[in-house]
């Protein structure tokens, strides 16, 4: 049972390490900047205490962007203009992450975007939860996932967060 269980949390993780690069490799994409005419967006997956094992499935403008399993990030250059960063709608993202929120982002020639996962609780209400013969009031709400844009650390580095965070080549080219 155990074989089974460990197998199953592998699965769950190999759509988000395909394609990957860590240490040296991936540090160095942190610290590249953007073609010329085109900004560029870095979206990571760090690891905290309400991070699922579920692969994240980004979209950008509605097309798949990249899987982030826990400490991944994409990169993405792009050309300057508005775009939309979410979560896929799905059953497994709005269990795992919340409903899906889009981030309107206007990117500019010249500059990197740090974007990290949010979470919001709205609409809280009294809950109870049964654990074996005990009822435990608990609260319960409408749970929403999106994405804010992080302040560069000093020197216009990526912020601190990205630096444990392995590097998942995006599904999508540059626009």
């Amino acid at each position: 049972m155990t074989a089974i269980c460990v197998s199953g949390l592998l699965l769950l993780q190999l759509p988000g390490c395909a394609g990957t690069l860590a240490g040296p490799e991936s540090a160095k994409l942190l610290v590249a900047g953007p073609k010329p005419g085109h900004g560029v967006v870095y979206v990571g997956r760090p690891y905290g205490w309400n991070v699922s094992y579920i692969p994240l499935s980004v979209e950008l403008n509605g097309r798949p962007l990249a899987q982030l399993g826990i400490d991944n990030y994409t990169r993405v250059e792009l050309r300057p203009g508005m775009y939309k960063l979410a979560a896929a709608d799905t059953y497994l993202t709005s269990v795992a992450y919340g409903k899906p929120l889009p981030l309107s982002l206007t990117v500019e020639a010249g500059r990197s975007y740090y974007v990290l996962p949010t979470r919001k609780v709205e609409n809280l209400r009294p809950s109870v939860q049964i654990i074996g013969t005990y009822a435990v009031p608990t609260q319960t709400g409408d749970v929403y996932g999106g994405f804010a844009i992080q302040t560069p650390a000093a020197g216009g580095h990526a912020p601190a967060a990205f630096a444990q965070m392995s590097y998942v080549v995006p599904e999508i080219s540059s626009k």
